[in-house]
């Protein structure tokens, strides 16, 4: 069984194409089949593109849960290539495990300070900066967004950092949480705090572009680990 793509053959309550990796609304209308070529080109390219990826990477298993990650060296500094998936303390995006598999866990800052494994850190805000500028402006992050899996489909990956529009989730009181923007924005925190109630985190959005943010410490975004 395919669970869609061909390119995106989905039914209705299909949350994400498990083939191709992309989410959101996607029409079989045929006014919109021009861009689903492109969606397809883009995806073969992508996958040519992590074949060549996966001679660099190198892995690290958490001796916690056993989970493995991919990581790469970028600018003397080793990172994780995806974001974090342990579960203590990890919620799935609208709380469906679907998203995990591609996104995996969405956290609270108080819960991602202390959620990388030993060896590791939740990065600063001066670490993310200091990735961000490896595309010479910091604001302009296509090369560190994933080939596939954005709403325009443009990241180039440049350093196999791989970044993905997980989204985020808005705390509404009650435990109670609202998700927003799975494809079109990612959403890292950083260890920097801003005061007692917020910490700064790391936004791509889907145009490329990358800034620095607060946000309350109880909203939920993703993770990304480096080593010590």
């Amino acid at each position: 069984m395919s669970e869609t793509c061909a390119v995106c053959k989905k039914i209705k309550e299909t949350k994400i194409c498990k083939v191709c990796g992309f989410s959101g609304d996607v029409s079989i209308n045929k006014d919109v089949k021009p861009y689903r070529k492109k969606w397809k080109t883009k995806t073969r390219e992508a996958k040519l593109w992590a074949q060549e990826m996966e001679k660099k990477y190198d892995i690290f298993i958490d001796p916690r849960d056993g989970k493995a990650y991919k990581t790469i060296e970028i600018n003397g500094q080793v990172w994780m290539a995806e974001n974090l998936a342990y579960t203590i303390g990890g919620r799935y995006y609208k709380d469906e495990p679907a998203y995990g598999k591609k996104y995996r866990l969405l956290y609270k800052w108080e819960d991602a300070i202390k959620a990388c494994p030993k060896g590791w850190h939740l990065p600063s805000l001066e670490e993310w900066q200091s990735l961000a500028y490896m595309g010479n402006r910091f604001w302009y992050c296509k090369s560190l967004m994933a080939k596939i899996g954005w709403a325009d489909c443009e990241g180039t990956d440049d350093y196999g950092f791989a970044a993905l529009p997980g989204g985020h989730g808005r705390y509404k009181g009650y435990s109670d949480y609202e998700f927003f923007h799975d494809y079109e924005g990612g959403y890292w925190w950083t260890s920097s705090e801003r005061s007692a109630y917020k910490a700064y985190y790391w936004y791509i959005w889907s145009s490329g572009r990358g800034y620095k943010k607060h946000c309350y410490k109880n909203s939920l975004f993703s993770v990304r680990c480096v080593r010590d």
